[in-house]
């Protein structure tokens, strides 16, 4: 059986507002911190669990909205004013 569209359609909004509430996230902690959050702070922000927030810090790359660096923390936001998140 199919899965039904809207169904689909709710996974995918519910999918963009916690890329957009990661990308917040992010933002914010390196505005306060100087550095940015860990995949695990992320995780506990957004109430996910850590692979669901690898998920979403790699979308967000992906769509050029942040650039990961090769290590720990290495998350810059990409400046340019808005971002809209995939």
């Amino acid at each position: 059986m199919p899965f039904p569209a809207a169904a689909l359609e709710r996974q995918r909004a519910r999918g963009r507002m916690q890329r957009q509430l990661a990308l917040d996230f992010i933002s914010a902690y390196i505005a306060q911190h100087g550095w940015a959050p860990t995949v695990r702070e992320v995780a506990a922000a957004l109430e996910v669990d850590v692979s669901t927030a690898h998920v979403h810090i790699r979308n967000l790359a992906d769509a050029g909205a942040i650039v990961k660096g090769g290590g720990p923390r290495m998350i810059r936001v990409n400046a340019g004013g808005s971002i809209r998140v995939p």
